[in-house]
């Protein structure tokens, strides 16, 4: 007669989990204990992290499975969570022609760059004083920045409300531009 396997069991197929925890527990206790012990007690500090980490390591081991659901011979085994990556979420809606954002990329630092092309473009024609020009460069490094640190704290991924933010600091940057009369002024290239 075939016996029903709980869901979340799978073989056991290393009944030397006391061996093991002793093992490993004995291994991290000495790295710890020589870590955390003085200059001079090296030696005594790896030996007592040594044993009091494998005792751990034996009770640990010899404990697990305990309150298993699963038969003997089966450890239970938790479903591990699926990686998921954020996907950035589509662009903004594409800018009528002549308007600042016209030709403008989807991703943000791509959009970034974009923008600093513009003011470069406005400052090298004379368009913008220099502390416009200034304050404006200023104001795109700072969404750099911020949009460097939201990646790093977020594993390189931008989450959807971040997007929407920098986009937001963006546009603010694009609005100090006077876009449209700088257009109608050169408009043999826009």
């Amino acid at each position: 007669m075939a016996q029903d396997i709980p869901p979340g069991c799978a073989p056991d197929g290393n009944p030397n989990t006391t061996v093991e925890g002793a093992l490993l527990g004995g291994a991290a206790g000495a790295l710890i204990g020589n870590v955390t012990s003085g200059r001079h007690d090296k030696a005594k500090g790896t030996v007592l992290g040594g044993v009091g980490g494998a005792v751990a390591g034996a009770l640990i081991g010899n404990n697990v499975g305990q309150g298993n659901p699963c038969p003997q011979g089966y450890v239970y085994r938790a479903a591990q969570p699926v990686a998921s990556r954020y996907v950035e979420p589509p662009p903004p809606p594409p800018a009528n022609r002549g308007e600042v954002w016209y030709g403008a990329p989807s991703h943000i630092r791509e959009r970034i760059s974009f923008l600093r092309n513009r003011v470069e473009t406005m400052d090298s024609d004379g368009w913008l004083s220099p502390r416009e020009s200034n304050g404006l460069r200023r104001q795109i490094r700072d969404i750099e920045r911020q949009e460097a640190r939201i990646r790093s704290r977020n594993d390189g991924d931008l989450p959807p409300d971040a997007r929407v933010h920098l986009n937001d600091e963006l546009n603010a940057v694009a609005g100090r531009l006077r876009w449209n009369d700088y257009r109608t002024e050169h408009a043999d290239r826009y």
